[in-house]
């Protein structure tokens, strides 16, 4: 909600892995819930690129506080059901058979090594560490909260503040050069690091599916996106299943939105389509996300996983979950308060 992208949620995938596993949670639950619930943060935050545009399609007398006053609780209720929910999920690790064939041929270390390991092995920069990071994660929220702190860029004569995307890999990358200078860490092992892997899958997934799914669905949005449309115009309550549908076809926050709530305001009131805009959850309907492909590849147990079907994964579930309840709340908000 604080930097208006899920992008900095990268970051924070290794320590829910971590975390979970050395505790012995099934990692699968914390991860699909978290990634999946990222996307809520995007429709609740005062400064996403996707609020942005979701606010110049509003008339005036809806503010920003109005949205607000839906998505946020909305959102927070919502993860907690996802995470609620999320925790049934799948077999404890002790149950799970394709988890305990990995243990038996040393692919992962058992829970208890990890964290006596990690307890051994930290050394005395590691505080040090974790400190510089939690300050470019303040940083980072300041300068989404307030533009006026960000430089002005001028693009095709359009001057505004610099996108939030690149302030977060600036500070990130500000952060991660401090640390090995003040660490004195040598910068060869930084790429020895299995995370580093992850990162590059990820990466790859993100410029390559993602931009792919988004230019096929441009060049065939008579094809597909005007049926949807047409369907929201007879029958207003569609628009939930359209903008999740759009969401997971383009997986853009911000192109789902320019191209759906337009049509929608022509049968509905802001107040309605604002408790049925965090249907962009639907971003994660196939696993074309870089956080996606992260989660799954720093999971060495093997618990979060894809499959031969493309709709059915460890987000599946979640997703369903955030979206069913998150629009429902919403609703619920806007007929009280509109």
């Amino acid at each position: 909600m604080g930097a208006g992208t899920s992008n900095i949620f990268f970051a924070l995938i290794p320590v829910i892995y971590e975390t979970s596993y050395r505790n012995g949670v099934r990692p699968e639950r914390p991860l699909a819930a978290s990634t999946v619930t990222s996307a809520l943060g995007i429709t609740a935050s005062p400064v996403s690129a996707a609020m942005a545009a979701y606010l110049t399609l509003l008339p005036d007398d809806f503010t920003l506080a109005d949205i607000l006053k839906i998505t946020i609780p909305a959102s927070i209720v919502a993860c907690v059901v996802t995470s609620l929910v999320q925790n049934r999920i799948g077999k404890n690790l002790a149950d799970d058979p394709q988890y305990q064939a990995r243990l038996k041929e040393g692919l992962v270390p058992p829970p208890a090594e990890v964290g006596a390991d990690q307890h051994r092995s930290l050394p005395k920069t590691a505080a040090r560490s974790a400190y510089v990071f939690l300050a470019a994660v303040v940083v980072i929220v300041i300068l989404g909260l307030f533009d006026e702190l960000r430089p002005t860029v001028t693009v095709a004569k359009v001057s505004g503040p610099l996108s939030m995307t690149i302030v977060i890999e600036v500070v990130m990358f500000t952060a991660a050069l401090v640390n090995l200078l003040w660490n004195r860490v040598p910068p060869g092992d930084v790429v020895k690091e299995p995370l580093m892997e992850s990162g590059l899958v990820a990466a790859i997934a993100l410029f390559g599916i993602a931009w792919m799914a988004d230019t096929f669905l441009v060049n065939n949005q008579e094809t597909v996106v005007n049926p949807l449309a047409d369907i929201v115009k007879d029958h207003s309550w569609f628009l939930a299943v359209a903008i999740f549908l759009v969401a997971g076809l383009t997986t853009s926050q911000s192109a789902t939105t320019r191209t759906i709530v337009p049509i929608a305001l022509a049968s509905l009131s802001p107040a309605t389509i604002t408790a049925m805009w965090p249907s962009l959850v639907g971003v994660w309907l196939f696993p074309a996300n870089g956080s996606q492909i992260a989660a799954v590849n720093i999971d060495k147990t093997g618990t979060t996983r894809l499959s031969k079907v493309p709709i059915w994964h460890s987000f599946t579930i979640p997703m369903l979950v955030s979206w069913i309840s998150v629009v429902l709340v919403g609703l619920l908000i806007a007929s009280l308060a509109y």
